[in-house]
């Protein structure tokens, strides 16, 4: 049974190649189990979902939509996605 999350990261991206990579692999030193990384790849038109993808860590979980603004999906369907009791969302 998976254990549940305690934190979640939230991680808007729009065509974040430059910066993505280096950002989640800080995140990835944090040695907790019990979190996780949520990237909302808002539509990016260079290679940040790939980037992402290519990422081996299993608390990493990318999101990709068309462009629909960050805020209108964290808004409507965030909570779908959440499972930590504490949600930090970069800005």
């Amino acid at each position: 049974m998976d254990e549940k999350k305690f934190i979640s990261f939230i991680i808007p991206a729009y065509n974040a190649e430059q910066t993505i990579k280096r950002c989640l692999e800080s995140i990835s030193f944090i040695s907790r189990n019990d979190m996780e990384v949520l990237v909302i790849d808002d539509g990016s038109e260079d290679d940040t979902s790939k980037i992402c993808n290519n990422l081996k860590d299993s608390r990493i979980h990318i999101i990709s939509q068309k462009n629909r603004k960050f805020f209108n999906f964290f808004q409507k369907n965030a909570c779908i996605f959440f499972e930590g009791m504490i949600v930090y969302r970069s800005r």
